[in-house]
């Protein structure tokens, strides 16, 4: 008998458990397929990063930054050209200042 009513109790508390988790399931769900769909639009959206100095050969994003003869480069579309050099993959961003012998003190 005992055992009859701990079966029906725990039967119980699983029905009220899972009456009262079905919502926040549900909410949870949402939430998880909202959470997709914003990682989906920051993984098409792209952002600058910076890659180190141009290597020839290597292939190269949307979004990539590079530095090219002293200057820094970005990324235009996919591309292995060398940034400069007529090549429309790539623009300058941030051109080759002095050499800085000139400084006096």
């Amino acid at each position: 008998m005992i055992r009859e009513m701990g079966r029906a109790t725990g039967e119980m508390i699983r029905e009220h458990v899972q009456q009262k988790l079905a919502p926040v399931l549900e909410e949870l769900g949402a939430v998880k397929a909202e959470l997709c769909a914003l990682q989906d639009v920051v993984r098409s959206e792209k952002t600058l990063k910076y890659r180190g100095v141009h290597e020839l050969g290597a292939a190269y994003d949307t979004g990539d930054t590079v530095t090219h003869g002293g200057s820094l480069w970005h990324c235009n579309a996919l591309t292995k050209e060398r940034p400069g050099e007529g090549s429309k993959a790539w623009t300058l961003a941030v051109k080759r200042g002095r050499d800085g012998k000139d400084l006096t003190r």
